[in-house]
């Protein structure tokens, strides 16, 4: 697909979109977009798919830390959750898609964290976000066994390795997940 010039959506400069579709395997067709603003810096990527499969989740247990090489699709519809760290990623309006495996998600979440500890003003704030950076960063050790899920309505991210269990949401759950837009026809 030929780059085009859109509206940053932070700043509101010309910005450059640059699309490419690709077949994946076990995926299908996947479009990879990247929106880059040169005036104030803006970078958003995303990958979408555009086959529509069933809602799913899928999850798997991580003991030891030769699991944090299970790979990870999270698209831009999809929900992460590791509740023994409280970690939920939802879906918004400037929502990413991305790849990796549980060591990179574990960095970002760590990076997050980090912020988070560094921008805490109160005492009890800095507390529980230096308790919260711990956790992470036993969890990124192996040293702390906890559960991922990924969660997708639209049933294009997925959790990709050993130990990995899948199974289909009923319409009733997939309502309940967050999405970054509406979809016409969606009751």
């Amino acid at each position: 697909m030929p780059d085009s010039n859109v509206k940053c959506p932070n700043c509101s400069a010309n910005a450059t979109l640059i699309q490419t579709i690709d077949e994946v395997p076990h995926f299908g067709k996947l479009m990879f977009s990247v929106l880059r603003c040169a005036s104030c810096g803006f970078k958003l990527s995303d990958v979408m798919s555009l086959d529509f499969k069933k809602p799913c989740e899928h999850s798997a247990k991580v003991s030891k830390a030769s699991e944090l090489s299970i790979k990870i699709v999270k698209s831009s519809t999809g929900t992460v959750r590791i509740p023994e760290l409280g970690v939920e990623i939802e879906p918004g309006p400037a929502s990413e898609g991305y790849f990796t495996n549980l060591e990179g998600l574990l960095d970002r979440v760590e990076m997050v964290s980090q912020i988070l500890v560094n921008s805490a003003k109160l005492p009890a704030e800095v507390k529980a976000a230096a308790s919260s950076l711990k956790k992470v960063q036993a969890a990124k050790a192996g040293k702390l066994k906890f559960t991922v899920k990924v969660l997708d309505p639209f049933g294009n991210s997925a959790l990709i390795g050993n130990g990995v269990k899948k199974h289909f949401l009923t319409p009733e759950q997939a309502a309940k997940l967050k999405k970054p837009f509406t979809v016409i026809g969606e009751n």
